[in-house]
């Protein structure tokens, strides 16, 4: 079965790099953050950065084997260089995280059989065939890297 791959545009990028966001703040905001910089002798930059890794700490998320975490705990546990480890551990471990073309690009993938190894059915049946099961410890990396790697990093 051919899956049909999303457009991936820029979903999944070496993820070592720095990103810089813009943000729009109520004048007010703007001006009450400037102040709280200039008293803690750091950039405004740095203040919203602190602000928001302290708010990840209290956003809570449910992992796959119904485990609770932070949600820094839970990018923390994903975490990895390599593009598509990152996006395999992130949809098994937690789900919910996932953004929609990753969605799509784990839906294709768990549709995909070429991705999974062939397991032989439990049961008494000595002339049962094999077939796939898409349980994580299955998953096929060197197959999912020959048939998805190129198409999530460009290559």
């Amino acid at each position: 079965m051919t899956a049909n791959i999303p457009n991936l545009g820029s979903l999944i990028e070496p993820n070592h790099k720095k990103r810089c966001i813009t943000v729009r703040l109520a004048p007010q905001t703007h001006d009450a953050l400037r102040r709280a910089a200039a008293l803690e002798h750091r950039t405004m930059a740095a203040l919203v950065h602190r602000a928001l890794e302290a708010h990840f700490d209290t956003v809570q998320v449910w992992g796959s084997a119904g485990t609770r975490a932070s949600l820094t705990k839970a990018v923390a546990m994903c975490w990895e260089p390599n593009p598509l480890s990152h996006l395999l551990k992130l949809v098994i471990s937690f789900p919910c995280l996932a953004t929609n073309t990753e969605r799509a690009l784990w839906r294709a993938i768990m549709d995909d059989e070429r991705c999974w190894r062939r397991v032989r059915p439990k049961g008494p049946e000595p002339g049962a065939k094999a077939s796939w099961d898409t349980g994580s410890d299955n998953l096929n990396l060197t197959a999912v890297c020959e048939h998805y790697y190129a198409r999530i990093v460009g290559l």
